[in-house]
């Protein structure tokens, strides 16, 4: 079986999971993942300052008849900022009768009031089940002053 494998990874200002009703009586509803505000680089009025921001994750070749559990650590060099821990995954509609390649999760987080104090290049480590799957980058650079 293959291995759970990152199929998107996304910085933005904010997610929200929703439902939407089948638009055919008789049809599973269906899981959306809403971003808003999609980021290429967190720009804070101040640094050292505080920002919020989220974090987003698609998944696929996941195995629901086992519990899984994501961890996502943020990150500057070495120094850890923010560890989730490890959560567990919530499957919010019947995946189980899709073939494992075909399976997927999406999920999201919020980081808030993040402390940053440096500008840099800053990281999201995101652990499935112990393993890493990936280190994602996002710059962090001062706000700019309109002259």
């Amino acid at each position: 079986m293959a291995k759970p494998e990152v199929v998107f990874f996304v910085y933005s200002e904010g997610a929200m999971g929703q439902t939407l009703p089948p638009p055919i009586e008789g049809y599973e509803p269906v899981p959306r993942l809403n971003l808003m505000g999609v980021l290429c680089m967190l720009r804070p009025y101040f640094v050292p300052g505080q920002f919020s921001f989220a974090v987003s994750l698609g998944l696929r070749n996941v195995d629901f008849t086992q519990p899984h559990r994501v961890r996502f650590v943020f990150r500057h060099e070495n120094k850890v900022i923010v560890d989730t821990d490890y959560q567990p995954v919530v499957i919010e509609h019947k995946q189980q009768t899709l073939p494992v390649e075909e399976a997927h999760i999406m999920t999201s987080i919020t980081f808030a009031n993040v402390i940053l104090e440096t500008e840099g290049l800053y990281h999201t480590d995101v652990y499935f089940d112990g393993e890493l799957l990936g280190a994602f980058p996002i710059p962090v650079r001062k706000a700019a002053k309109s002259e």
